[in-house]
């Protein structure tokens, strides 16, 4: 019986079907826009649900981001200096066991997560002007920027 009440968040396969299954029938019934729309806007939720707190350096905040990763079983990331802009690199990326859909997968949990890090940042005092893009994609890392 004890079985049952064990912590199982490592073993996520289930949910991230149950994920990629949701992601794949709003690509079938909306836009491309309405869909990057919908995961960028739960990125900012999460980072509501799951807030970071206002630092005196940008290595406690990372420490703190990669705490609440850790959590949701989201990966890893490292924040640094690109001279105009502000690099995160995110490591450790759920991986889509559907093959087919791993590109568009990694494509909009990217999405989700400059939804996710706009929210953190902004929580901090960071300037409202200040947008996440995608860099780079690829299987295990996502690169984004956060530029004005």
């Amino acid at each position: 019986m004890s079985r049952f009440f064990q912590d199982n968040r490592a073993s996520s396969k289930g949910f991230l079907d149950l994920v990629s299954i949701i992601m794949k029938m709003m690509e079938a019934n909306a836009s491309k826009s309405d869909v990057c729309d919908f995961i960028y806007e739960a990125g900012l939720k999460m980072s509501d649900a799951y807030p970071v707190h206002v630092t005196d350096s940008l290595s406690r905040l990372n420490l703190e981001m990669n705490d609440i990763l850790e959590l949701l079983g989201f990966g890893v990331v490292t924040l640094s200096d690109g001279g105009d802009h502000l690099e995160i690199a995110h490591r450790q990326l759920p991986e889509c066991s559907d093959k087919s859909y791993a590109d568009n997968f990694l494509e909009l949990f990217s999405v989700f997560l400059c939804g996710l890090y706009n929210g953190w940042f902004k929580q901090t005092g960071a300037p409202s002007a200040l947008n996440c893009t995608v860099s780079s994609l690829k299987a295990q890392e996502v690169v984004l920027s956060l530029k004005a």
